[in-house]
């Protein structure tokens, strides 16, 4: 919690915090421990997305995926009703041809993409997570998106964990679905609305 507060209020990385930056994850094959081939499967925490994502869910709705990956998360958008042009991603490297990918790092993509062009915008799994906190990853999530941030993300153990709730108010935007991590393997779902 210490680290929280100080990721989300000082904002400057601990210095005996290290991760894995961008230049790793460029660099990964598709078999490599961390490479695209080990996050192609839905598991059960996908669903769990997926039924948080559900209610955004028409025709005219925009969906972007933080840390895509291979594009499963929206492969999965698609399936339940999403439609196909209007999912995109952002990712390290281009995965596939299947969604439009936004090829960079976070703090590279994401100040490029227009306000509110999203319906939402959410990720999934060990992604913002990996961001220093001089990076307002926050910030720029809750820009882009036009009605919802939708997150599930390791709380503890990672090296830059924050006080989500607190990251999304100050953007303008209320919590209305909070589940912890006990029913989802050390995930948390958090479901931010923007306030109007």
């Amino acid at each position: 919690m210490i680290e929280a507060a100080w990721n989300t209020y000082v904002r400057i990385p601990l210095p005996w915090i290290r991760t894995l930056g961008p230049a790793y994850w460029l660099k990964q094959s598709p078999w490599s421990r961390h490479g695209y081939l080990q996050y192609s499967r839905l598991t059960a925490e996908s669903y769990v997305l997926r039924d948080a994502l559900s209610p955004f869910i028409t025709h005219e709705a925009r969906f972007l995926d933080v840390g895509c990956n291979g594009g499963r998360h929206l492969r999965m958008l698609e399936l339940a009703g999403a439609t196909r042009g209007h999912l995109a991603g952002v990712d390290i490297q281009k995965l596939g041809d299947h969604y439009p990918i936004y090829c960079g790092s976070f703090e590279g993509v994401l100040p490029m993409i227009a306000d509110r062009w999203y319906t939402v915008v959410f990720t999934m799994g060990m992604t913002i997570e990996l961001v220093p906190p001089s990076v307002p990853i926050c910030h720029h999530m809750a820009r882009i998106a036009n009605k919802a941030v939708v997150l599930m993300v390791h709380e503890t153990d990672v090296p830059y964990p924050r006080l989500w709730r607190l990251e999304f108010e100050r953007e303008g935007f209320t919590l209305i679905t909070y589940q912890p991590p006990a029913v989802l393997d050390d995930l948390t779902l958090f479901v931010f609305e923007r306030i109007e």
